[in-house]
């Protein structure tokens, strides 16, 4: 008899972008901000992933299909359940390295296989890695995690190459050359200077800051929604890891020296209280 479980993630991911913390995750994404789980780094290509592994616990559906040894399967399935998170970061963590080793022992001169860099991409990774497994087993966030750590390889020799694997499309958004905010932190510095950012304004916004995206406006809008409200900014999110805590605070305090001398304030004091609910909750300090 064999036991294979199955999670149903959807209802997760039907809710993830109206949390408060989504922000922080699309921030975490856009940064190249890491997980780690037992020594082992690894990165996140999709927002709603982030999100998932910010969290202790979701609640969710579990289905356990056993098979019998006439071939045969039965059903079980929970609903409404607690999910833990761990098991699932520490399988997409695993694969993570798997991948990145799997390319880096590969392609050790990757100016030589740039060409099939390319193509392998082209052909394997173009979806996968920035996907959310809706209905998935430990096995399938693993092998997402083998893909991820296989692009997050050759991000980091793009790093290393500039131009190399210029052919790779890595985001579907036309993002800015050089130095540039993230839409969380447009949001993020509007809000703190009560400068609205509505339907009418927000693509002249994106466009100010270099995003020229047809949906980049929008997107700012939405995370100006989240941001202006301060219990978004500074509640006590118990329903989180301290990761998610300490990303939230690095987020404030990257957008400080942008704000006028009149508004800086608020946004220290905020961070102040994040740090407090830091030690309080977690007993950590940043």
């Amino acid at each position: 008899m064999k036991k294979n479980t199955v999670y149903n993630l959807m209802r997760f991911m039907r809710e993830a972008k109206q949390h408060p913390q989504y922000p922080i995750a699309v921030s975490m994404m856009e940064s190249g901000m890491q997980f780690t789980h037992e020594g082992i780094s690894c990165r996140v290509f999709n927002p709603e992933l982030a999100m998932l592994f910010m969290q202790k616990s979701i609640t969710g559906n579990r289905l356990t299909i056993i098979t019998h040894e006439d071939l045969t399967d039965t059903r079980e399935q929970q609903k409404d359940i607690e999910i833990e998170v761990l098991p699932l970061l520490e399988a997409y963590c695993g694969g993570y390295h798997v991948g990145e080793r799997e390319i880096m022992q590969a392609h050790p001169n990757p100016p030589a296989t740039a060409g099939y860099l390319v193509e392998y991409f082209n052909k394997h990774l173009r979806r996968v890695p920035f996907t959310f497994p809706g209905v998935t087993t430990i096995e399938g966030i693993a092998e997402i995690g083998r893909k991820a750590g296989q692009f997050g390889a050759m991000d980091s020799m793009e790093v290393i190459y500039p131009g190399l694997l210029k052919a790779i499309g890595k985001q579907p958004e036309n993002k800015p050359k050089g130095e540039s905010l993230t839409h969380a932190q447009i949001a993020l510095i509007h809000a703190y200077e009560g400068r609205e950012i509505t339907k009418s304004n927000c693509e002249e916004i994106a466009a100010k800051h270099g995003w020229n995206s047809p949906t980049s406006g929008e997107s700012i809008r939405q995370e100006f929604c989240k941001w202006q409200h301060p219990t978004n900014r500074h509640g006590n999110p118990d329903a989180v890891t301290s990761t998610a805590l300490r990303n939230k605070i690095k987020l404030i305090e990257g957008i400080i020296p942008l704000l006028s001398k009149t508004h800086m304030q608020r946004a220290i004091d905020e961070v102040k209280i994040l740090k407090s609910h830091l030690l309080n909750s977690y007993n950590e300090e940043l």
